[in-house]
Order: C-alpha cells, then sequence, then structure tokens
C-alpha cells in the first residue's frame, strides 16, 4: 500500500514540476513579444534590447528541452 502511495505521490510532483515548466514556458513567450515589438531609441537600447532577446530564447529553447525530456521519462514508464 505504501508503495502504491509513494508511486502516486512522485507522479503527481513530477506533473507539478512539468506544468511549472510550461508555467515558465508562457512567461518567456509573452516577454519574447514584448521585446520583439519594443523600440529602442539609441544604439545602446537597441543592443540591450537584441541581447535580451537572445537570453530569454536561449532560456525559452532550455525550457521546452526540459519539457520534451520529461514527457520522454513518462514514456518510458509507462
Amino acid at each position: 500500500m505504501e508503495l502504491l502511495f509513494d508511486d502516486t505521490k512522485k507522479q503527481i510532483m513530477k506533473s507539478e514540476k512539468v506544468m511549472a515548466l510550461y508555467k515558465r514556458k508562457k512567461e518567456l513567450q509573452e516577454q519574447i513579444i514584448y521585446w520583439e515589438k519594443f523600440q529602442g531609441v539609441n544604439w545602446l537600447g537597441k543592443w540591450g534590447r537584441s541581447v535580451r532577446l537572445e537570453v530569454l530564447k536561449e532560456k525559452f529553447e532550455k525550457i521546452e528541452k526540459q519539457i520534451i525530456k520529461s514527457k520522454n521519462k513518462k514514456d518510458e514508464n509507462k
């Protein structure tokens, strides 16, 4: 009985982690959209915008890889 409870608890924790990743992914998407529309006033603003977009896109890709990795683990466990 305890073993079953532990497995269920682990599955719930994993699904919560995946949901947190999806939430973070959505937040990053919104930030990317904002910064793509943002118009820098001078060269420093344009440079800052481009750096910010690079960082956000890297984080977005990292989150997507984590989501895919967690999905693959779920499929293996079935």
